[in-house]
């Protein structure tokens, strides 16, 4: 039968004694940081949900507003009461002479619903929707403080970007940076409308031209200079791609021009 020994010293002892202690120092010397880690994290934590709770309450009062204007405006246009159509109007006699066209005023009469609203430094600009027969569609739209309300206005330039041009075999292609993403459509739709409606003495005629795709609907009458404004302000599908509305126009335009 084998025998025990206690091999442990006295140096022992106060060495481990002196180790059990230095442990329970450290492990009390960082108990204040943990819970002071914690508290910053719990407290950023919450005051990020605030700030989302608060932008998100104040993202809702704005599509409010911007819904609240534009039941004034379909009821200015419904009731032809022409004082309240200015009032919540920009102005301007340019601006105020195209809202008062159809492809402006028509998308009003059928209860749009404000899809987006994105603050701007001047105002507010939002997406629109609306049901035109069995298809949505959606255009975006500017409103403008005036004084504590708003007022529909022209969208402003910094919202259209840069100009982006591309030359192309029929001419020259102009638009701003925001429809850039719908070049290659634009191009692809005006090459078959060539092919389709120009024969060789209509291109020898008629081409080249330029083709600007403006951030308004003015036109312009100089020799081969086509204009046409932005699918954002004519109309664009459930996706946000060009409505039929914007390549019926186009599609006239080209007509006149090959005709």
């Amino acid at each position: 039968m084998g025998l025990d020994f206690d091999w442990t010293t006295n140096d022992d002892q106060q060495r481990e004694a002196v180790l059990l202690s230095t442990v329970r120092r450290h492990k009390r010397s960082w108990r204040p940081w943990l819970i002071g880690i914690a508290t910053a994290v719990i407290l950023a934590l919450g005051a990020w949900i605030g700030y989302r709770i608060v932008q998100q309450k104040n993202q809702a009062a704005l599509e409010q507003a911007a819904q609240a204007y534009q039941q004034l405006q379909q009821q200015a246009i419904t009731s032809h009461n022409g004082a309240l159509f200015q009032s919540v109007n920009a102005a301007a006699p340019a601006w105020l002479s195209a809202q008062l066209q159809p492809r402006s005023w028509h998308s009003t009469l059928l209860n749009p619903q404000i899809l987006h609203v994105e603050p701007h430094i001047h105002g507010l600009i939002a997406t629109i929707q609306w049901r035109n027969q069995a298809d949505w569609q959606q255009r975006d739209i500017f409103y403008a403080w005036r004084k504590n309300t708003l007022v529909q206005a022209p969208i402003p330039i910094d919202y259209w970007g840069d100009i982006v041009t591309v030359q192309q075999p029929w001419g020259r292609l102009t638009m701003r940076e925001v429809d850039s993403p719908w070049i290659d459509e634009i191009t692809q739709f005006v090459n078959r409308a060539i092919l389709q409606e120009c024969n060789e003495r209509c291109r020898a005629q008629r081409l080249p031209f330029a083709l600007t795709i403006r951030s308004s609907f003015a036109t312009t009458a100089a020799p081969r200079q086509l204009a046409i404004a932005s699918p954002r302000l004519w109309a664009m599908d459930a996706v946000g791609n060009p409505a039929p509305q914007f390549w019926q126009a186009l599609a006239q335009m080209l007509h006149n021009q090959f005709a």
